[in-house]
């Protein structure tokens, strides 16, 4: 269980308690989102934009044939023709054995790189923005939310990531945790009982993402203390895993029909894309088409799927969504 209190607001500066900056970088597998947090006195943390001024970064870093190396939105800009160095999904592939190859040395030649260091490279762009968006002073202290089912040695691979990126004094806390106070941060006095109650508020947070999903029960207090009851992750669950689940339907329609053509790194990439448009048009219809220019080379696709049919593919992932909730609630002694 995890108990902290929520600090009260400093109402002013003094020589004893300096300035001091602190970093938070929600590591999610398909976009990131960072924030700074600077006192005393403490105020609103301040969402930290990157170089296109958008508040989220892709966590995903590329190679170019030039030797450039690519990070966030730049890397997903690659052309299809250059899928195979692209390198996505790095807060889900952490911690896994064997280097990333891609074509990266002097004429194309292969070169090696580990996923620590892949990730490093992300970690350094969005501590760069951050110290960017301070007139280059570096954070002071940076905090990583890491996906609740994260294993000891995933958690291990964002450690060296960070200790690569020259990212001095970080912790790392699960995304439950940082559910947790980001709830009563922002509901204030509201997230919590009166002063007078002797139980306190229980909450269930819930949060869906791209590869990870979690479950937790919180307890607010009346002493303004947060406890995290008990909590649960799967990666069986989230807008990624509907995406492969997609991505297999129609791979496996496409290969039985076209053979090798429906294979390859930019097949792949292509497919992805088709997947996600056909995924976001059943959110709000019944069926849906989309036509997928370019995704073989010698013939035109259009892929078509009811909502029914995405339901039916996407059963498991709800199973595993409720298994996780009623574990948490179980453990919360509900």
């Amino acid at each position: 269980r995890v108990c902290r209190k929520v600090p009260a607001m400093v109402e002013k500066n003094s020589p004893e308690t300096p300035q001091q900056i602190a970093l938070g970088i929600d590591l999610g597998s398909d976009r990131s989102v960072s924030s700074l947090l600077v006192g005393p006195p403490f105020g609103q943390p301040t969402l930290v934009r990157n170089k296109l001024s958008n508040d989220s970064t892709p966590t995903a870093v590329a190679f170019s044939s030039n030797q450039k190396r690519c990070v966030g939105d730049e890397a997903l800009e690659q052309p299809a023709s250059n899928a195979a160095n692209i390198v996505a999904d790095l807060p889900k592939r952490a911690g896994a054995s064997g280097p990333v190859s891609v074509g990266y040395g002097p004429d194309g030649a292969s070169e090696d790189f580990s996923l620590e260091h892949c990730l490093a490279m992300f970690l350094h762009e969005v501590s760069g923005d951050a110290a960017a968006h301070k007139g280059g002073q570096a954070p002071s202290r940076t905090v990583i939310g890491c996906p609740q089912a994260y294993s000891a040695a995933q958690y291990s691979a964002v450690a060296d990531a960070a200790r690569i990126a020259g990212i001095s004094n970080v912790s790392l806390a699960s995304s439950s945790t940082c559910l947790a106070f980001h709830y009563a941060e922002r509901h204030g006095g509201d997230a919590f009982p009166p002063p007078e109650a002797t139980e306190p508020r229980l909450v269930l947070l819930v949060d869906v993402g791209c590869s990870y999903s979690s479950a937790a029960v919180a307890a607010y207090h009346a002493d303004m203390r947060v406890e995290v009851l008990a909590s649960r992750g799967t990666d069986r669950v989230g807008g990624g895993v509907a995406d492969e689940a997609l991505m297999g339907h129609f791979r496996q329609q496409l290969q039985s029909k076209h053979g090798d053509a429906a294979s390859g790194a930019k097949f792949e990439h292509r497919l992805r894309r088709v997947c996600e448009k056909l995924k976001k048009l059943l959110s709000t219809v019944e069926s849906a088409k989309v036509d997928a220019d370019s995704l073989l080379p010698d013939a035109d696709v259009t892929l078509t799927l009811k909502r029914s049919e995405l339901d039916a593919m996407l059963r498991p992932s709800l199973d595993a969504l409720a298994g996780i909730i009623a574990e948490a609630v179980a453990g919360a002694g509900g």
